[in-house]
């Protein structure tokens, strides 16, 4: 469910999944959490998850970040 976690100044627990995202690729299926581990999560006010989505492509051996977006989930649609 995390990858990282830290405490805040103000006493909040944030947790951070990371999911990336190969853009080249056909098929891709992150894997995030059940809503009852959630659920049991956000029953401190003091707890956030949230997800950090890196975008990326392979090019020539490199690799390019298309795009990387830190969004608490409960701001995903």
């Amino acid at each position: 469910m995390v990858d990282v976690a830290f405490e805040d100044e103000e006493g909040n627990y944030i947790m951070v999944d990371i999911k990336t995202h190969n853009t080249g690729t056909v098929f891709n299926m992150p894997i995030l959490t059940s809503v009852e581990r959630l659920s049991r999560f956000y029953e401190d006010d003091k707890n956030y998850f949230s997800i950090l989505l890196i975008s990326y492509s392979i090019d020539n051996g490199l690799i390019n970040f298309d795009e990387i977006k830190f969004i608490p989930i409960k701001h995903l649609k």
